[in-house]
């Protein structure tokens, strides 16, 4: 409380990106992968459009969100590396997730498998979304 009680608006970190709009590029983003798997004419995924849509747009919004968190959490404040930051989170959680799906693929072979250029398309896909977070950092 300042003077009068009148309450002091706390202003965010420069480096902290703003989690509002990381969220809805993120869902845009998903809808984006959404339609290039589309395009692409991958075999046809479980469930059907509208659970894709709904699992893609979400699955997006997350992605921006944790890496959003990530980089509030460890992100420079110097501004000419923010965008190296941003590049180099959202690999690092797509990496994971490739690393993950490898595991699986040991225990179910048959429903989990890497396939390369599923891979790249997505890590292509995952380096446009550190391009875009990195844009939008606040300082």
């Amino acid at each position: 409380m300042g003077a009068r009680g009148v309450t002091e608006q706390v202003r965010p970190s420069p480096s902290v990106p703003a989690i509002g709009t990381s969220l809805g590029i993120g869902a845009l983003w998903g809808l984006a992968n959404f339609g290039v798997v589309l395009a692409s004419g991958q075999p046809e995924m479980e469930g059907g459009l509208a659970t894709n849509l709904v699992a893609f747009t979400v699955g997006g919004a997350l992605m921006g969100l944790t890496v959003a968190l990530i980089l509030a959490l460890v992100g420079p404040a110097d501004r000419r590396r923010r965008m190296a930051w941003s590049l180099g989170a959202t690999c690092a959680v797509w990496g994971l997730f490739v690393l993950g799906g490898a595991i699986l693929g040991t225990a179910s072979p048959d429903r989990y498998h890497l396939v390369w250029a599923e891979v790249l398309r997505g890590g292509a896909m995952v380096a446009g979304l550190g391009v875009l977070l990195g844009l939008v950092r606040r300082g």
